[in-house]
């Protein structure tokens, strides 16, 4: 590769990381949004750290949509006498040298998008750049630097096979000729010449299999020396994680009672930095530490670690599936919550005053989530709220608009042969969905499938959010609630969790 462009790009990412990190030992740059091979959305940006004087990580993040975090490239700088970079890992696996300068181009444009942001003010790592997008792209692992002392001396053979295969077809060739021609003189001396050539080219080829042996050799040593290195790296590691995890569980300690949220927030960021397995990781969760109360709620109500999605949940009839999923991506129940389950009690949504039980679920896109007020509410407003989705095959059998469910569907299902062993006395079970966006696209009567998409979870009727509010009806003629189709009662959707 050309040398002085790697140097040139080697100093520029050196001069990048010294500016930015300062006196400081961290650096979070600001976000650019991104979408990786995968086609999912999320935001890009650039962690640094210092260890001591001598040592400068640098992780590329992607940080998707739905709050899950992906280190992209990490990259070390040691100083010697001056600034060097001496390892490059791509989704945890080395680069090999002739992928480097692919590697630095595009990581210093990378940097040339994030410099727009850099050195202004933003909010909680949520400062973006509005227009223009980057992909990050599956990266191909290169076995050609492992591969290359064993290909050398396999060709070594093979070419020296060939070659005395080649000369005794030769000396064959040759001994038909002087036979049928009389010329065995001739072919004496042909003889004498390729015997010749051949122990010069053995004398030759012992030679380079010694260079070879001599190179595997060395090679051994190197790598023995690096095992060596990455295990100090390692115990360093190991100290470094634990020391973070100290120092952040004595922070959420000297907390006051007054700052429940801070104080949760910080002891979860610390369980977060123990089972860290990088640089990288430490770092992000460090500058996740919230300084203001409703920081610290907005990070309890969206991290995955601490939300329980609805894929740990585990429905009341094990053949249905999750009613909400976001568009491309399978129905597992991840990146939705339940802010209001079965039996909560909770303020009269039509504004009696009073306090009643809620014989549903409601479920939201956790992504979704824009803040928490000083009040404890959640705000869902931003991101695509999901879709609803059929549990499981049935028909339509009632779609309206309600003042306090807003637009709705309910869909009977049959009678199953386990929800008949659960209920005996049931004639037939459907689920209900409603605080859908706008009139679904179905008609009574119509067959849906399981997945099938129902409509747009919104905030029609009485809401305080785009949410799906979701149940499950037993009908039955001792039904505590009636419609014109009969009598029925609301069972819990999730009653359980699943095995852990």
């Amino acid at each position: 590769m050309d040398k002085s462009l790697r140097e040139s790009l080697i100093q520029r990412l050196i001069q990048f990381c010294e500016t930015n990190l300062g006196s400081h030992s961290t650096y979070s740059s600001p976000t650019i949004p991104c979408r990786n091979s995968k086609g999912l959305w999320g935001k890009y940006f650039l962690l640094l750290n210092r260890t001591g004087d001598i040592k400068i990580f640098l992780k590329e993040v992607f940080c998707s949509d739905t709050g899950e975090q992906e280190t992209f490239r990490s990259w070390m700088l040691v100083k010697d006498s001056a600034w060097d970079l001496v390892r490059v890992e791509k989704y945890g696996q080395s680069i090999t040298l002739e992928e480097l300068k692919k590697e630095l181009i595009d990581l210093n444009n990378n940097i040339d998008k994030l410099h727009p942001l850099i050195g202004k003010p933003g909010f909680y790592l949520d400062t973006e750049i509005q227009q223009g997008e980057f992909f990050i792209e599956i990266p191909r692992t290169s076995a050609s630097r492992r591969l290359s002392g064993r290909v050398k001396k396999e060709s070594l053979l093979l070419s020296r096979g060939a070659l005395i295969v080649s000369a005794f077809v030769v000396l064959i060739s040759f001994s038909v000729v002087a036979i049928n021609n009389g010329r065995y003189i001739k072919l004496k001396k042909a003889t004498e010449d390729i015997n010749s050539l051949l122990s010069d080219y053995n004398a030759a080829t012992e030679a380079k299999f010694k260079n070879i042996d001599l190179f595997i050799s060395t090679t051994i040593q190197d790598l023995e020396l690096l095992i060596k290195d990455v295990e100090t790296d390692q115990a360093t590691f190991e100290f470094n994680r634990r020391n973070a995890f100290i120092n952040v569980m004595r922070l959420a300690e000297e907390l006051t009672r007054n700052l429940p949220a801070r104080k949760e927030a910080y002891k979860l960021i610390a369980e977060n930095i123990m089972e860290a397995h990088s640089y990288g990781e430490i770092i992000y969760e460090i500058s996740r530490l919230p300084s203001e109360e409703y920081q610290a709620r907005i990070l309890l109500a969206t991290d995955r670690q601490k939300v329980e999605t609805l894929s740990r949940l585990r429905p009341a009839f094990s053949h249905l599936l999750y009613p909400v999923k976001l568009a491309e991506e399978p129905n597992n129940g991840k990146g939705f919550r339940i802010t209001s389950g079965y039996m909560d009690k909770r303020k009269d949504p039509l504004g009696s005053g009073g306090v009643k039980p809620h014989y549903a679920v409601d479920i939201i896109n956790v992504s979704n989530i824009s803040f928490i007020n000083y009040a404890g509410e959640i705000i869902r407003q931003g991101n695509h709220p999901g879709n609803a989705v059929a549990v499981t095959d049935g028909v339509v059998t009632d779609i309206n608009f309600d003042a306090g469910y807003g637009w709705y569907v309910e869909i009977d299902h049959g009678l199953h042969s386990t929800v008949k062993e659960r209920y005996p006395d049931c004639t037939s079970y459907r689920t209900f969905y409603a605080h859908l966006a706008q009139e679904p696209e179905l008609s009574k009567g119509e067959e849906v499938m399981a997945n099938q998409v129902l409509g747009l979870i919104g905030d029609s009727g009485i809401s305080t959010g785009p949410h799906l509010h979701f149940e499950i009806r037993i009908y039955r003629e001792t039904g505590a609630y009636k419609s014109p189709d009969g009598r029925f009662d609301k069972i819990d959707p999730y009653p359980s969790k699943m095995d852990q």
